[in-house]
């Protein structure tokens, strides 16, 4: 079984892409997301009342779409805040690694949490001028 990038519906019987529809939200991947980021479907299906979309498949008995959206933001979360190792990155962007000074700056932090006005409040020390 797949799971829905969308509603997180975790039931569908092929990858979603290649015009598979899902039967919990409706997103036909290929189209509809060709223009639109999961993000924006994924609000767009809540802000419309979340119902059950497909007239064929039945809902799953206890289907709660909003227990369902949870499920795959926090995976989405997960995924954004787990830090890549030098090689997954440079496969993932098909860049080269990035240097182990540069990785070694990037260890232990999480990017998603500092804003530039807390940054600019914590200025790095200048560097002496040889």
């Amino acid at each position: 079984m797949n799971l829905c990038p969308i509603c997180g519906y975790d039931r569908l019987l092929e990858p979603p892409l290649n015009f598979t529809i899902c039967p919990s939200c409706g997103t036909e991947f290929g189209y509809d997301d060709a223009f639109a980021s999961h993000g924006q479907l994924r609000r767009a299906w809540l802000t419309n009342g979340a119902q059950w979309w497909s007239p064929v498949d039945v809902r799953p008995n206890n289907w709660d779409p909003l227990l369902q959206v949870a499920a795959v933001e926090s995976s989405i979360w997960e995924a954004l805040r787990t830090p890549l190792t030098n090689r997954e990155a440079s496969t993932a962007f098909g860049g080269t690694p990035r240097t182990e000074h540069h990785q070694s700056q990037l260890t232990g932090r999480d990017p998603l949490s500092i804003m530039p006005k807390q940054a600019a409040q914590n200025p790095q020390p200048a560097q002496a001028a040889a």
